[in-house]
């Protein structure tokens, strides 16, 4: 009897544990040994984990660890279906349950509870998961989970609204929505809750849960819904900001769907159960009971279940055998027992089974008992032996290749991936002599060749023949080609080696005059480090039809063989080839014989190039300009025009000044060309003007500039404004000149450094292109522009105030020209700023948001202040002037961050004393009646806070004060805010403006039609 069996039946545990111990391969079973009869736990699972290595029951222990608390980091790569879903249900991983969710075992509870899970976990995901799910089949609670993770998980909205829509519409969630409407959330609440939600205010939206909160306290319902929209509203409350930013559900409800959600739950409670096979799992992993076997039921034919089923219950172990009856055999073992020698009977090996585990270990044993290995194996394949215990022992010994070929062909073997690993390793030589590999017939390798794959042949090809010389028996084309995949793998010599003797199997063995690619190849191998095979293999060789003509020549030309090559160039038969090889080569060619060659080509563009390139070579300008001119002209190729035609003009500056008196009509001809081309551009109309400069053409020169100019970018036509101004005054087109410059400042509407620059040689003193008579739409235009250009408001001046007023507080200079104040009738009442078309620009005084306090009040006391009690009735003055009903107060706080803060919501100034010192009344009126603007636009709905700042400083106007105030009162807020450093108050007037860009938007609207507008209508005063 097996000395482990004597063991067991004797329950000798420690011995047994011991023999384990010394021999590999039993961690398996010493895991069991300790947990059961020793009771040891953490040394079984030490072993449980060691018989992870093995194959046999990797599986069924990594099931084991798991039930142990001991869940290895990375499982195998096949574990029970089933249990991949539990895994998945744990982790809330997606795409392993698609094909669950489509099949009918998956009730609605159970995907709900999926889907809650997957939405729960941290586990990314991917859209794509949910392509596979059909969105419209599900039911309202899995539909309200899968929204869930469109919304929170994957950030889109949008996927997420009819899937929300779903779970609303649905009977139960109705009724949840009515009850809540009829104890708590009344219509009025309902408008301020959806209103704030729209405005993203949140503040608003906590204050108005708290008073929920408070009302739903004093209600006297039934308990289940006070706890219902109790837990509603503390979910609300928790989720705002989600609320806020993500599926806009307050369009059509109050509630969100997450607060529903939970008062559903609570008031019509639906249990959400997770699928069969996870409460089966989760028993088997977190019962206490020892005998409790895994859920074999799931899956009745899988191997590790059955594995651990019979080493917690030995009881059924006739069942496992019944249904894996390949596991256990042991005819094998008794017929090669019990077999005589001499009875010549052959017992094979059935085909297809392996031999138990018991019989496995035993043969095992006597292979490593056995004194000479070799002869143990070869009589035991002689009688019969399993394919797997086969590759067992080509694994540990090395068996003769005429042996496992003899095996081969007689079906006793198959050539599998372990058995063409050992023909492989055996047939690889690892040096030239001494091996018994070396001794290998021919017709052996051929025959060892046959049964591996051609990847495994050139492995051996290369690592075989990298020292021996190859047989000319060996070589067929397709060893040829795996030598050939091998080339960039051996050294240069090794190359050459095999390339010779290539050369000489095809040029012996294959027929010359039908050589095909791959037998070429190898004849351009040799051509590369071999002169004399150029000679040997030339293009009259057999009249080969597939002659490599390039890499003939390319072969020919690495080995400085230029007559050879002149030689062979008229023979080549495809013309386009020749001219390739003529154009490449034209600097080592003799002239006499390109020019020859250039004759003889039968394709008219193929002869032009030629004679191109060969007059490009001779460097005479004129021939070359009239070949190209042909080329031109015969070419179809319309991406190829516009290089040619570059050239012609680069040549052109080449010829005498007589030629180019000529030919210069040829100009405007190529103009036109690039023009039909759509080509022409700013470089291509520089090179025409230089030429017709200098040749003195002026008349020529400013149409081609005026071309010039209309082509041109912004920046460009800035580069090129004095080019285009002096050729206008060569040509004597200075009124044309001018036309063209005020229609570009009619039709830009951008301040760039262009404009200015056309401004100034319009208005310079001392331009030529002065103009004389300015109109005044030239005036108001340019005053769109840059308001405070010194000309235009020195001309503006004359008919508009406000210009001079301007001019009075930049620039100070007396004017000769000054047009009379408009009187206006002082009113008792003035209106706001209603709808304007100013080219406003927000995004300019974003930085004065922080003004702005939208939802916190002003301090609770001020400061005190010798002119607070005027400012307050200087601001209760105004108040009653715009009709201005609620009472707006003042205060003074030295914790400002800021110059001012204005508050909305309760209606107050904040000012910092220091900031309150500096201002006068003026200043301050300014102030209140931009403040009082702000007010009067937020109350007919404009929330943007950019925009409302951009009212503030239009809204500064209303208030009549001198514009010098308003713009110095912009300049302190501007230095103060870090837009511009406090040297700005020494620059020029112009780059006071432009560097505060705000400012220079708010000279545009006060120069504008809207201001002059409500100025005569509602008697604004200018002072």
């Amino acid at each position: 009897m097996d000395f482990e069996a004597q063991l067991i039946q004797s329950q000798n545990w420690s011995e047994l544990r011991r023999h384990y111990a010394r021999t590999t391969g039993y961690s398996w079973e010493q895991a069991w040994l300790h947990l059961h009869q020793m009771e040891d736990r953490g040394t079984a699972i030490e072993h449980f984990r060691a018989a992870l290595r093995d194959p046999r029951f990797e599986e069924a222990s990594m099931i084991m660890l798991w039930r142990l608390g001991q869940k290895p980091s990375l499982r195998p790569a096949s574990i029970p279906p089933s249990l991949r879903l539990y895994e998945a249900y744990q982790e809330g991983e997606l795409r392993p349950f698609l094909s669950f969710l489509m099949s009918r075992e998956a009730e609605p509870a159970t995907r709900a509870t999926i889907f809650r899970q997957v939405l729960l976990s941290k586990r990314a995901i991917q859209k794509e998961d949910l392509d596979f799910v059909s969105l419209k089949a599900l039911d309202p609670i899995s539909a309200y989970f899968v929204g869930q993770i469109f919304s929170q998980r994957l950030k889109q909205p949008q996927v997420a609204r009819p899937l929300f829509e779903s779970f609303v519409t649905d009977v139960w969630t109705q009724r949840v929505l009515k009850e809540s409407r009829r104890c708590l959330v009344d219509s009025d609440m309902q408008r301020r809750l959806r209103h704030a939600y729209a405005q993203k205010d949140g503040q608003s939206l906590k204050r108005l849960y708290r008073a929920m909160e408070a009302k739903l306290k004093k209600q006297e319902i039934p308990p289940i819904w006070q706890k219902a929209l109790t837990e509603a509203l503390k979910r609300e409350q928790k989720d705002l900001t989600q609320n806020l930013v993500g599926y806009a559900f307050w369009r059509g409800i109050e509630w969100s769907p997450s607060a529903l959600f939970e008062m559903r739950s609570i008031a019509f409670p639906e249990p959400l159960k997770p699928p069969p096979f996870v409460e089966a799992w989760e028993r088997f992993f977190n019962s206490t009971e020892k005998k409790l076997a895994p859920p074999i039921e799931l899956e009745p034919d899988r191997l590790s279940l059955w594995q651990i089923c019979v080493e917690l219950n030995p009881a059924r172990l006739s069942d496992a055998l019944l249904r894996f009856p390949t596991e256990e055999r042991f005819l094998f073992l008794w017929s090669l027992r019990s077999r005589s020698l001499e009875s010549g009977v052959d017992s094979l090996w059935p085909a297809g089974e392996v031999e138990s585990e018991v019989v496995r270990k035993n043969l095992e044993r006597a292979f490593e008992r056995s004194t000479n290995k070799l002869i143990w194996f070869d009589r035991l394949r002689q009688c019969g032996c399993s394919q797997s215990f086969y590759e067992f022992a080509i694994s540990q010994i090395e068996v003769p290749i005429p042996s496992i070929l003899e095996d081969l062909k007689a079906g006793r073997l198959k050539p599998s991936a372990e058995v063409r690993a050992h023909l492989k390793s055996q047939l690889t030589l690892t040096s030239a002599k001494g091996s018994e590999s070396s001794q290998l017939s021919s017709e052996q390798i051929l025959d060892s060749f046959s049964y591996l794959t051609p990847a495994e042949m050139q492995e051996v090809l290369l690592s075989r023949y990298v020292m021996l010389e190859i047989p000319s028996e060996i070589l067929n084309l397709e060893y040829l080609d795996l030598f050939w995949g091998a080339m960039d793998r051996v050294s240069v010599s090794v190359q050459e080696r095999w390339t010779r003797s290539a050369v000489d199997f095809i040029t012996t063995r294959v027929d010359s005059q039908n050589l095909q690619e791959r037998e070429w190849r190898w004849i351009q191998r040799l051509w590369q480090f071999d002169q004399k095979a150029l000679e040997d293999f030339s293009p009259s060789y057999q009249d080969s039809e597939n002659f490599p003509w390039s890499a003939y020549l390319e072969a020919a030309v690495q080995h400085s063989m230029d007559v050879l090559v002149s030689a062979c160039i008229p023979q080549i038969p495809d013309e386009r080839q020749r001219a390739h090889w003529i154009e490449r080569l034209i600097d080592r060619l003799p002239m006499t014989n390109l020019k020859k060659w250039a004759s003889n080509f039968q394709d008219d563009n193929l002869r032009l190039d030629l004679q191109i390139e060969i007059l490009r070579r001779e460097a005479e300008p004129l021939p070359l300009i009239k070949a190209l001119v042909e080329k031109l002209e015969a070419c179809s190729v319309l991406n190829e025009k516009p290089s040619l035609i570059r050239e012609i003009i680069t040549k052109f500056f080449e010829l005498r000044e007589e030629e180019q008196l000529h030919h210069f009509d040829l100009l405007q001809r190529l103009l036109e060309e690039m023009q039909s081309l759509g080509a022409c551009d700013a470089s291509f109309m520089a090179k025409l003007i230089e030429a017709a400069d200098a040749l003195g053409d002026w008349g020529k020169s400013w149409q081609w500039n005026l071309q010039a100019w209309f082509l041109a970018t912004d920046k460009e036509k800035n580069e090129i404004l004095d080019q285009f101004l002096d050729s206008a005054f060569r040509a004597r087109a200075i009124e044309e000149a001018q036309r063209i410059l005020v229609d570009f400042v009619f039709q830009s509407a951008r301040p760039n450094d262009l404009n200015r620059n056309i401004l100034d040689r319009l208005l310079g003193e001392s331009s030529a292109f002065r103009i004389k008579h300015l109109r005044r739409e030239l005036i108001l235009r340019s005053g769109c522009l840059y308001p405070l250009h010194q000309k235009i408001l020195e001309y503006r001046a004359q008919f508009d105030y406000r210009a001079y007023l301007l001019w009075r507080a930049f620039y100070g200079d007396q004017l000769d020209s000054v047009c009379e104040p408009p009187v206006m009738k002082k009113r008792k009442f003035y209106r706001f700023w209603g709808l304007i078309q100013a080219n406003t620009q927000p995004e300019m005084v974003s930085a004065f948001t922080r003004y702005l306090d939208p939802l916190s009040g002003p301090p609770q006391t001020t400061e005190g202040h010798a002119a607070l009690g005027s400012a307050q009735k200087l601001l209760n003055q105004w108040q009653k002037s715009f009709r201005v009903k609620s009472k707006v107060k003042v205060f003074l706080s030295s914790n400002l961050q800021t110059p001012l803060r204005f508050h909305l919501e309760s209606q107050a100034i904040s000012a910092h004393p220091l900031f309150f010192n500096e201002i006068d009344e003026k200043i301050w009126a300014a102030i209140v009646t931009g403040y009082l603007q702000i007010l009067a636009d937020r109350e007919r709905g404009l929330y943007s806070e950019p925009a409302l700042m951009e009212r503030f400083f239009q809204g500064c106007l209303l208030a009549g004060s001198p514009i010098e105030k308003v713009i110095k009162l912009c300049t302190w807020l501007a230095i103060h805010e870090g837009i511009v450093g406090k040297n700005i108050l020494r620059a020029e007037p112009q780059e006071l403006v432009s560097s505060i860009g705000f400012l220079n938007q708010l000279l545009i609207f006060y120069l504008g039609e809207d201001f002059e507008r409500k100025q005569s209508e509602d008697g604004i005063p200018l002072c």
